[in-house]
């Protein structure tokens, strides 16, 4: 399950269908401003991240490729419950 979810604030993701899911699904959405380098980027290195958590996962148990989408769900729950602390820095 999704808990957060990090998405470019373009229209795609307004519709109040999408809205409903998130909010019966307990998923928080965290919309980043477009054109926006540092938080585009922090979105783009968690799909890289999973990506390559998914990928070595699969190389290392010999898995095929046809439980990419499983070992992916699996990655994704893993990474959402696990503990980390965000180091926030702020100007004085």
């Amino acid at each position: 399950m999704v808990k957060l979810l990090r998405i470019k604030s373009n229209l795609e993701f307004y519709s109040k269908e999408f809205s409903n899911f998130c909010r019966d699904k307990n998923s928080v959405r965290h919309l980043l401003i477009c054109h926006t380098p540092k938080h585009i980027g922090v979105a783009e290195r968690m799909n890289k991240t999973l990506l390559e958590m998914t990928m070595s996962v699969l190389s290392h148990s010999g898995l095929e490729r046809q439980y990419y989408d499983k070992v992916l769900s699996m990655i994704c729950f893993l990474v959402n419950n696990s503990m980390s602390i965000e180091i926030v820095s702020s100007k004085i």
